[in-house]
């Protein structure tokens, strides 16, 4: 999902970076307001296994292959706030440092992977009931997953067609059409290690329109995190070759323009 310099136009990085900006700034303000216990050690240690588990991609069908995106699960157990903006360090760190994910292209990555999640956590919070036992708001964090997943696919179509012609649109449809059925599998796959997560990890969602949540993840538990971003880490040269689902969907339509760097 992480978008190269090649997939959008100037005009369209331009516009993503400012709207990124300006979404990160609402992000920190939220951050303010989202009180747990030690917060930036929790979404540092989060964040590293984010990190470790976006680098191990899994084959999702016989021609593609996805990996965890985590952007609904860090605004779950951070806050909306703090959960976007450690997503965008996050992918800020794998483009300047690993090349993964374009640097022209980092404010529309920020836009899907940090604040369209943070955005539809903040969604979950307005309107989920606060009575509503623990399995049914674990598979609702769970399903926010998959739809958060669906939605950035979707913008990820809408981001690469902004600003060009119609004379470069011709595989527009079959683009579309690739990426939200191989995204469908995908959000199935996040929808489902988002809620085995957040069960295993019992997490509790942290939100500014909430009362104060003082609870985090115990020291124990976060040194576990920590190992097994470490191990994640040492596994990633075995992980998967096959083209993720926008390298896959590009090839299939024949727009391997959109692969240039």
């Amino acid at each position: 999902m992480h978008l190269g310099n090649g997939a959008v136009t100037p005009e369209c990085a331009v516009f993503a970076a400012t709207v990124a900006a300006a979404g990160l700034g609402l992000a920190a303000f939220s951050a303010r307001r989202e009180a747990i216990a030690r917060p930036w050690l929790t979404a540092g240690v989060l964040g590293s296994a984010v990190f470790a588990a976006q680098m191990i991609n899994l084959p999702v069908l016989p021609f593609s292959s996805g990996h965890l995106v985590g952007g609904v699960l860090l605004a779950i157990a951070l806050g909306p706030g703090r959960g976007a903006l450690t997503m965008a360090i996050v992918l800020a760190l794998q483009a300047f440092l690993l090349g993964d994910g374009g640097v022209l292209a980092l404010g529309v990555n920020i836009i899907n992977m940090a604040l369209l999640p943070a955005a539809v956590v903040m969604a979950y919070h307005h309107w989920q009931p606060a009575t509503s036992s623990t399995g049914r708001r674990v598979a609702t964090i769970g399903a926010l997953a998959a739809v958060a997943t669906m939605l950035a696919a979707g913008a990820i179509v809408l981001q690469v067609a902004a600003f060009r012609g119609a004379e470069e649109l011709g595989p527009l449809p079959a683009f579309a059409t690739s990426m939200l059925l191989i995204h469908a599998w995908i959000a199935v796959g996040e929808g489902v290690a988002t809620t085995g997560l957040v069960w295993a990890l019992g997490l509790e969602p942290v939100s500014p329109s909430l009362p104060v949540n003082e609870v985090c993840l115990p020291t124990r538990r976060l040194a576990l995190l920590a190992v097994a971003a470490l191990m994640l880490l040492a596994v990633s040269p075995f992980a998967s070759g096959l083209p993720d689902g926008y390298e896959a969907s590009a090839q299939a339509s024949g727009w391997t323009s959109l692969l240039a760097e």
